[in-house]
């Protein structure tokens, strides 16, 4: 939350925060509807990885949300397991 509304670009964040990579997300209410768009970004390169959207019942809120989680943990370990591919690229190699 401390990001929320920041002016600082993803590669700035990522910095700040030591990391190579960085998950941004909107969550949108309509009635009892629910969506969570995320984006996983990886950084120097401010290069979109992965992006999704799921919706579900706003009662149902913590299945979506385990949902979404384990979409990004996915995705992480496939940009990771192949040889540590997002290490590789940050250090040329």
């Amino acid at each position: 939350m401390v990001y929320k509304g920041a002016q600082a670009s993803f590669p700035e964040i990522a910095r700040e925060l030591n990391v190579d990579a960085v998950v941004e997300g909107t969550v949108l209410r309509s009635g009892e509807q629910v969506r969570i768009t995320a984006q996983l970004i990886q950084t120097p390169a401010d290069k979109h990885l992965w992006a999704e959207s799921y919706e579900g019942d706003l009662h149902d809120t913590l299945a979506l949300q385990k949902k979404v989680a384990s979409a990004i943990a996915q995705q992480i370990r496939i940009e990771l397991t192949p040889g540590n591919r997002l290490c590789e690229e940050r250090e040329g190699g």
